[in-house]
């Protein structure tokens, strides 16, 4: 952001900074009451306003949890067209449920996907509707701060933390830094592959984390091309084609730098976060896409922006768009891999064993 915006907009971030503040001592003094579940409830969140990687994390904790455990996500569903406490099924959409929850259930449908926007309600509903659940993952609820999670996972980008960043509208941060205090573990995410112990021992240096957290770094790693839709044909040789990058995310720079370092020629075009395609971005797209002289030419987008392309999926078809997924997935850094899942194996055992629901 341009400094001189940045500090044109600073008053406005200094006053939403104490309106949060003194939610938080109302919350920290009890007069405001957060309830603590003696179930096991693990929250994946961040300080700041998207693009930290925290879908791919939960998705990480899915494949973690889900042989050993009977878990559950539990979302807002940011962005969707509906309101209330839902359950994802085989019929749902995107625009019923939000991107990031239709993206766990159509990976993942054999365990519960909910969302609701409060989760103090929600929980109770999941634990008596799965009497055998054994984990509630929260996504994105680290400021919902009427529940108090067992265990919170704290993301923070590698090349935007949260202790060089600034409360918004000047930053991109939802609360002042020193929210990171309620954190029991903090991911430092999208880190290079190849980040150096000393700089790790920097980074860690900056956070100043506390005695009772933990401080991990984990990086992306690009999975197989895939088609979106069964007509497709799978391609093995991607050498001369061309790319058309199309995202509706709140960062897409890591992937389009990606394309750019195996594809001879990629094009991007993106909408804001969690943007609904209608027809008339179809069409947009679909002009761009055919100026493209190289007859050899795919699209690329997300798995979670195809949760929202999907509604449009007979318009797509009509214009004969060839889309494809690129899937990421989160990769610890060395040793940090197992020491990030022992603790949470750790929490859930311990928590399990209290209330005696091990398998």
């Amino acid at each position: 952001m341009n400094y001189i915006i940045q500090f044109i907009l600073m008053p406005f971030s200094i006053l939403y900074g104490l309106i949060n503040t003194i939610i938080n001592w109302l919350y920290e003094k009890k007069i405001l009451k957060s309830v603590r579940f003696a179930h096991p409830v693990i929250c994946v969140g961040n300080l700041s306003v998207g693009g930290t990687g925290k879908t791919p994390h939960i998705e990480y904790l899915i494949q973690l949890l889900k042989p050993h455990y009977h878990i559950a996500t539990l979302s807002r569903g940011y962005g969707r067209k509906t309101a209330g406490l839902l359950y994802a099924n085989e019929n749902s959409t995107a625009a019923e449920i939000g991107d990031e929850p239709m993206q766990y259930s159509m990976k993942n449908p054999e365990i519960p996907v909910v969302v609701g926007e409060n989760r103090l309600l929600a929980i109770p509903d999941i634990l008596s509707s799965f009497p055998n659940n054994q984990c509630i993952l929260l996504d994105d609820a680290m400021q919902h701060r009427s529940v108090k999670a067992g265990l919170t996972i704290m993301i923070s980008q590698y090349d935007k933390p949260f202790y060089k960043d600034f409360i918004i509208p000047a930053g991109r941060l939802r609360e002042p830094r020193s929210g990171y205090k309620r954190a029991d573990i903090i991911v430092v995410s999208k880190c290079p592959e190849n980040i150096s112990p000393e700089e790790q021992d920097k980074i860690i240096e900056h956070i100043k984390p506390f005695s009772y957290q933990h401080v991990y770094f984990s990086s992306f790693q690009y999975g197989s091309i895939y088609p979106m839709f069964t007509h497709l044909p799978f391609i093995n040789d991607w050498k001369d084609y061309t790319i058309f990058i199309l995202t509706g995310i709140a960062d897409n720079s890591k992937m389009i730098n990606y394309c750019k370092s195996i594809y001879k020629e990629v094009f991007s075009f993106d909408y804001k976060d969690h943007h609904y395609f209608d027809r008339y971005d179809i069409e947009k797209v679909s002009d761009l896409f055919n100026e493209i002289k190289n007859e050899k030419k795919i699209i690329i987008t997300t798995e979670k922006d195809a949760t929202r392309l999907a509604l449009e999926k007979e318009f797509i078809w009509k214009k004969n768009l060839p889309i494809y997924l690129l899937p990421i997935q989160v990769k610890f850094i060395e040793n940090n891999k197992s020491k990030f899942e022992a603790d949470i194996h750790q929490y859930l055992s311990v928590t399990l064993q209290k209330n005696n629901k091990t398998i």
